[in-house]
């Protein structure tokens, strides 16, 4: 989600959740981060770069629970069908989460992140 200060620069919060199923034992994780984005604005799409900082928070079995810093740097670009629709094809961000190595992430977590979907702008206009 973002909220427009003005026509070339946001904050955004963005929560995801992410299942680890390559090992097979049920390791979960959710991420909460919150940031600047840049906007490049023109007629018809929008690139964009934003850098994201918050938290992390890991469950498997056992230990159990682990929150540590996370965070995100990257961009995308969204083109508008409507005043209202966008597509996203591309968002890619490099992510690093800090979990321990007791919970089956490593100790140091370096991620690449790619989303895509379609974008609801509400607002003005």
């Amino acid at each position: 989600m973002e909220y427009n200060l003005n026509s070339s620069f946001g904050l955004v919060a963005d929560i995801g959740g992410y299942a680890n199923t390559r090992l097979g034992i049920g390791d979960t994780a959710m991420t909460y981060l919150f940031g600047p984005r840049f906007n490049f604005r023109h007629s018809r799409f929008t690139p964009y770069v934003q850098a994201l900082f918050g938290g992390v928070s890991a469950w498997t079995p056992t230990p159990g629970t682990q929150t540590s810093f996370a965070m995100a740097a990257g961009g995308g670009v969204d083109f508008l069908v409507t005043n209202h629709i966008a597509i996203k094809p591309i968002q890619l961000e490099y992510e690093m989460t800090c979990l321990p190595n007791a919970l089956g992430f490593g100790g140091h977590q370096n991620d690449i992140r790619y989303s895509a979907g379609v974008v609801f702008r509400i607002g003005s206009k």
